[in-house]
């Protein structure tokens, strides 16, 4: 009996996994110009995976998405300090005046969680990621964007209460897990 409710519990558990961190648009994704991986340290090394054609706080932004999803804390801690110094590159003022108040409060709320992000430990920069991330979705939606952006959602961060992320690949590359999780989410939208 006990042997039966195993099982029982092991199917209910993959079944739960395969649904949270399959494939929610039904398509098949490829990994497509991705370096093999590095077998000294078992990193799976993702380049090329955003548009190159990106420029500031968004390049630094998608950067750091990378380094995540590569558990590269170095590299990542260098795009923090990058991505802090871009956000002082978005001038609200050449904005609509409805929307500069609101362009400016992002940009302070990103710096005070950016301040608060111990950059030695990989799960606080993913925690802060998250954090952004939403605040990031708010900034795209008020500037802009030149190019196609997709919001991720990972039903299993966070103790299941989720996480998103934007990204310029429609593939995905969970930051917020890393390596441990790579392809668990799923496109919610699409931005532009």
């Amino acid at each position: 009996m006990k042997t039966k409710v195993l099982s029982l519990t092991l199917i209910s558990i993959f079944f739960y996994f395969s649904i949270s961190c399959g494939n929610m648009s039904g398509k098949k994704h490829e990994i497509k110009n991705i370096p093999e991986a590095n077998t000294k340290n078992s990193k799976v090394i993702l380049s090329n995976l955003e548009n190159p054609d990106i420029e500031g706080y968004l390049s630094t932004y998608l950067n750091l998405k990378n380094h995540l999803v590569n558990d590269d804390i170095l590299n990542s801690s260098k795009s923090w300090i990058e991505f802090n110094s871009n956000l002082d590159k978005i001038t609200p003022s050449s904005f609509s005046n409805k929307n500069q108040d609101e362009i400016n409060k992002i940009i302070i709320d990103i710096k005070k969680i950016i301040n608060q992000t111990d950059l030695n430990l990989i799960s606080s920069q993913r925690s802060s990621f998250e954090l952004i991330s939403n605040k990031i979705l708010i900034l795209v939606k008020l500037v802009g964007s030149k190019i196609k952006l997709y919001q991720h959602y990972c039903p299993m961060y966070n103790k299941n209460k989720g996480g998103m992320w934007i990204s310029s690949s429609e593939e995905i590359f969970n930051p917020l897990f890393g390596s441990s999780m790579l392809k668990c989410g799923y496109v919610k939208s699409e931005i532009n």
